[in-house]
């Protein structure tokens, strides 16, 4: 496990948005489900799980070769996100606990506040505006905002770039592997915070991990035991 991180020395804290900040994951593979079957196309249930924090370019690589058709797959896409905003909109998404709770204590304390994402900025922005959180990031990197995605780190390094911040003076909280290995392709300490909602085996910690922690109340404890 990675202990290169000073966390007295931290500025930036980057947070991932689904699966870390909003318990998106389990509608999102609902979604998908959902607007396979419309469709009449066929994927295994654990391939849709797999895609948890892959971003749009990877599922739509596979999603590409088993359609066989362009029309269909944006098709399968529409009724998608139709399905996530129907379920955003009728509280089926919720902030994920102790959320707000760590971003009011990051923005309290100083520290500069990001977001790296590989969700397009339409959906992220009708998340973070539902929920009333947009306010507490300082900078914010979606899914159209650079060429390469998560697991490339790309997001990350943007963000960085923008904060002016340099990666030994950043922590990544992640939920995925995705995740995880963008971060620290950008030379980015990760704590890693596993998603409740999908079956996840932390026995198995990557070795890029500076460390582990159940929920988002105990990383706003680590934070305060730096600061007494």
């Amino acid at each position: 496990m990675k202990t290169n991180l000073n966390l007295n020395q931290i500025q930036l804290i980057i947070f991932d948005l689904d699966g870390l900040l909003v318990d998106t994951e389990k509608t999102y593979s609902e979604g998908w489900r959902y607007a396979l079957d419309k469709n009449h196309i066929a994927v295994p249930d654990d391939v849709i799980n797999s895609w948890a924090g892959m971003s749009f370019q990877q599922t739509g690589a596979y999603l590409m070769k088993r359609c066989g058709s362009e029309r269909i797959y944006k098709q399968i896409r529409k009724d998608r996100e139709e399905y996530i905003y129907q379920s955003l909109y009728n509280d089926r998404i919720m902030v994920k606990p102790y959320a707000k709770e760590l971003l009011v204590y990051a923005k309290k304390n100083g520290y500069t506040i990001g977001l790296a994402s590989s969700t397009k900025s339409k959906r992220a922005k009708a998340i973070l505006e539902y929920h009333h959180i947009i306010e507490y990031f300082d900078f914010m990197v979606f899914g159209d905002d650079t060429k390469r995605l998560k697991p490339y780190p790309d997001p990350y390094l943007e963000v960085l770039k923008n904060a002016n911040v340099m990666p030994s003076h950043a922590v990544a909280l992640e939920d995925s592997m995705t995740g995880i290995q963008s971060a620290d392709a950008a030379g980015i300490a990760v704590v890693w915070v596993p998603d409740q909602s999908m079956p996840t085996d932390i026995r198995y910690t990557p070795d890029n991990v500076f460390l582990v922690s159940h929920d988002l109340l105990a990383v706003k404890h680590i934070l305060q035991a730096v600061r007494e």
